[in-house]
């Protein structure tokens, strides 16, 4: 590491093995559905940005110790000619990972925070006769800070900021060949829906912010090698909080309502 802006020699080399290994066994053989297990550890490391690092000018020690990650994860894959599913479980945990909080309207300081997210995630897909596909998802997350220590408050415990329990979604893709003058025509519905989540895990009493769904649809044609896309997002203009990157405890509103049109071409041989 070496910072550019400064005339101090202040440069530092190391080196560390972050591990990484995996296994999937095959629990069918050759068997037209296909079924297997599979299994994954790994552990990561970072070194800390130094310029987060410093109070008042100062360097503090601690916020220098390297952000190490800790990843374990195992589950199920089955693979067919009309369907495929997933399903898996995970822990994964940082330590020492910089994170703020506020001291002021306007003010931030940093500290070093251990956090583990615990979970189950699954997601399925059928192709139907005639091409038609489908797909559902759903996934389980435990997001929380097992050490998050700062000088105005203990936020061991809390939830980690934008971060549902809950993920779902499901949605469908119908074809029709030789539909008019158009080669192909496709539609596509989905459905996705975001559970509860604290707008903020450094504060004493964190907003809660209201689930909400998604509705999205969009209409493509295909001519010879143009690909027409009519598409309509949060059909029902629902109103929710997608990020927290406000200066403010007021988050930032998603997307409303959206038709867009594109048009894209095919460059043959290209």
């Amino acid at each position: 590491m070496r910072r550019s802006d400064t005339g101090v020699v202040s440069s530092f080399e190391g080196s560390k093995v972050s591990p990484r290994a995996g296994l999937t066994v095959n629990l069918t053989g050759d068997a037209p559905l296909n079924v297997a297990a599979f299994a994954h550890v790994s552990r990561g490391f970072r070194p800390q940005f130094p310029s987060l690092s410093t109070r008042s000018g100062i360097v503090i020690p601690v916020l220098l110790k390297p952000e190490v990650t800790r990843n374990v994860e195992g589950g199920v894959r089955l693979l067919g000619s009309a369907v495929s599913m997933q399903a898996a479980v995970f822990n994964m945990r940082k330590l020492d990972g910089p994170r703020s909080f506020r001291t002021g309207p306007e003010t931030f300081l940093f500290t070093n925070a251990t956090t583990s997210v615990r979970g189950f995630e699954s997601e399925v897909q059928g192709v139907l006769a005639g091409g038609h596909q489908l797909y559902a998802n759903y996934a389980f997350h435990d997001a929380e800070h097992d050490e998050f220590r700062t000088t105005v408050g203990n936020f061991d415990g809390f939830q980690l900021r934008m971060s549902p329990r809950h993920i779902g979604g499901a949605g469908v893709t119908l074809r029709f060949d030789q539909v008019g003058v158009a080669d192909a025509v496709a539609w596509t519905a989905g459905i996705s829906y975001v559970g509860e989540r604290p707008l903020r895990d450094n504060v004493i009493n964190p907003q809660i912010l209201p689930s909400y769904t998604l509705f999205n649809t969009a209409l493509s044609v295909y001519l010879a090698d143009v690909q027409i896309v009519l598409a309509a997002t949060n059909l029902t203009d629902e109103y929710y909080i997608a990020d927290d990157f406000s200066s403010q405890n007021a988050g930032n509103p998603g997307v409303p309502r959206r038709f867009t049109v594109q048009l894209r071409y095919s460059f043959g041989g290209l």
